[in-house]
């Protein structure tokens, strides 16, 4: 069972990404279902952190899971993971963000 944290920090960074998802939805439904999949895979890969209350250490396991998720779709032949990688690099500043910030 997540946190609260959790799931508040998960809603704060991918709500630009799911922005950027909404306004490829107006000009190119293949690409942004491509960067849905990435919010998709980085929103599963955060369901995997165990409840912790503090929010440092949270951002920092979600740093951890987002870095092996671009790992993956990094390491993808051609072009394969591109519009993934760009929701997950969104997802990855936005955490880079919160923990400058605190």
């Amino acid at each position: 069972m997540k946190s609260k944290i959790l799931n508040s920090l998960i809603s704060e960074v991918t709500k630009k990404a799911y922005q950027n998802y909404h306004e490829w939805m107006q000009s190119d439904v293949d690409i942004a279902s491509q960067l849905r999949d990435g919010i998709r895979m980085a929103s599963s890969a955060f369901d995997e952190i165990e409840p912790i209350n503090d929010r440092i250490s949270i951002l920092k396991e979600m740093k951890d899971r987002i870095q092996e998720v671009l790992k993956y779709y990094r390491s993808l032949p051609g072009e394969a993971g591109t519009w993934e990688c760009s929701a997950l690099s969104i997802i990855d500043r936005e955490i880079n963000r919160l923990i400058s910030e605190n």
